[in-house]
């Protein structure tokens, strides 16, 4: 005879505007509840409510961000009570299994290794029939030993997951949501956890997918993302979501993260048709260094990128997002600052410059030694150095990160950047280096800066800088930056005399 215990899902999520969507289809799944909580928030109050639910199953969704602290919650969830029985899923725990049951000293019971909308459902009623586990993708310990199976389990009909609110969630304008229309990647990057597993793309149906965005369209949901890997590997079926999204769901956007060189004069014409602020696009470009493509297995038309990316940015109608990755093969400094001039040079929305991570279960993890790549033994993984490019370069580069997001991503000052480098006063890496410099030589590196002492700082890079030539002109156009701003208060001296 089952006997139903009472469960609850747990995610931990990276910041409170972000929604966990695993936890929310095992609940629909499994009809039972989920909390949500996020790696800013005091353990203390995570743990008091955890416990508040008297749940006699607690299953965690752990990913890269959140891993540490949800092996901290388990320890103490099982000291405060050690009958409760602990299970762990999500991409974190599926490539770590049998590492987190031998270490944790028994503060997890079970693994769920892979997709788990089967898996858990069955361990659930294994557990609640006192059987034996025989559930695939699921490792225990037993006696002191790890024991079960640790295959990496997939859900093949992705018509049979449940759509979104299904858990009967509310919806919360203040955040973020991700929709899944398919599972898997066709591509093997050798730095990409989806390409670890051999091509598995699995589709829900176009019908089904119309369907479930208006479950978003009808709540007047601001922003979603889908979580596809390449979204338009299948161009036909990426046309037909882009068209119904366009012309169906009102005013909801939605983020796809695309591969520019696939698509197609049909797909950039029905993307530069878009009402303004429905598209959102993400394009992984990595690197442009094509030896360093060829050893992380990723096949690019680069021509074919820019002029896409050239087209869609000139319609200025979709906010377009392009990533860059340091510590790559065969990328030094040199190499890279080569990409980033290249990419920069598109002027996208916004430009991501993300550091290599050497993610369980990827290529490039197995090939570490091969390429020299010394990196960080606990989550996220992170690169310190390679054999072609040193620690000292590598955290140049962090602090040239922090310098782009501070002024280029947030967009604050961006004409006026803009100005230095489309007139070739400075070529943009050079840029971002020697304003990172000067700030970590003048203390501003590091701390925070309110709007206002950002512009003044920038204020101060330009008359060290800058050719006197030019700065009257750089003035007059960060003046225009610094009133779309609309910092209250004295207008820097520098900038007052131009309105």
């Amino acid at each position: 005879m089952e006997v139903r215990m009472k469960t609850l899902l747990v995610a931990v999520n990276s910041s409170y505007v972000h929604t966990n969507p695993a936890v929310r289809s095992l609940s629909a799944i499994n009809s039972v509840p989920f909390a949500e909580f996020n790696i800013n928030q005091d353990s203390h109050n995570i743990l008091r409510s955890i416990l508040s639910y008297r749940a006699e199953i607690v299953a965690f969704s752990c990913y890269i961000w959140n891993i540490e602290h949800v092996l901290r919650l388990a320890e103490d969830l099982k000291k405060a009570r050690p009958g409760i029985i602990v299970i762990m899923g999500g991409p974190e725990a599926s490539f770590h299994a049998k590492e987190i049951l031998e270490s944790r000293h028994g503060y997890v019971d079970y693994v769920v290794c892979g997709e788990a909308e089967e898996s858990l459902r069955e361990l659930l009623g294994e557990i609640g029939r006192g059987d034996v586990i025989q559930t695939p993708g699921v490792l225990y310990q037993e006696n002191g030993k790890c024991t079960g199976d640790q295959s990496y389990r997939i859900v093949n009909n992705m018509n049979l997951l449940p759509g979104p609110f299904a858990a009967e969630d509310e919806y919360d304008e203040n955040k973020l949501y991700y929709y899944e229309s398919s599972r898997g990647c066709p591509f093997a990057c050798a730095y990409c956890m989806s390409g670890s597993l051999g091509g598995t793309v699995r589709e829900k149906s176009l019908d089904r997918v119309k369907h479930e965005l208006m479950a978003f369209a009808r709540k007047e949901a601001k922003l979603v993302k889908f979580t596809d890997r390449t979204f338009n590997a299948n161009r036909t079926r990426a046309k037909e979501i882009i068209r119904f999204a366009v012309e169906e769901t009102g005013d909801t956007c939605f983020h796809f993260e695309v591969a520019l060189d696939l698509m197609d004069e049909e797909m950039v014409s029905l993307l530069r048709s878009a009402p303004a602020g429905k598209i959102q696009l993400e394009a992984g470009v990595q690197t442009t260094n094509p030896h360093t493509l060829e050893a992380v297995m990723r096949r690019m038309d680069l021509d074919k990128l820019k002029r896409n990316a050239e087209a869609i940015r000139e319609q200025g109608n979709i906010h377009l997002h392009l990533d860059l990755i340091a510590g790559l093969p065969y990328e030094g400094l040199d190499s890279f600052r080569n990409s980033f001039n290249e990419i920069y040079g598109l002027y996208p929305d916004k430009l991501q410059l993300g550091f290599l991570k050497l993610l369980p279960g990827t290529t490039l993890r197995r090939e570490a030694k091969k390429y020299g790549i010394v990196y960080r033994s606990y989550a996220p993984y992170e690169v310190i150095q390679t054999n072609d490019i040193s620690a000292e370069e590598l955290l140049l580069l962090k602090g040239v990160e922090g310098i782009l997001n501070r002024y280029y991503n947030t967009g604050r000052a961006r004409k006026a950047l803009d100005y230095l480098t489309k007139n070739q006063l400075i070529e943009p890496f050079e840029l971002y280096e020697r304003f990172y410099t000067f700030c970590e030589q003048e203390g501003y590196a590091s701390r925070p800066l309110s709007v206002k002492n950002q512009f003044i700082v920038l204020i101060e890079y330009a008359k060290k800088y800058l050719p006197e030539s030019s700065l009257g002109e750089f003035f007059a156009v960060l003046r225009k930056d610094y009133d779309r701003t609309k910092t209250k208060g004295q207008v820097p001296e520098e900038l007052s005399k131009f309105v």
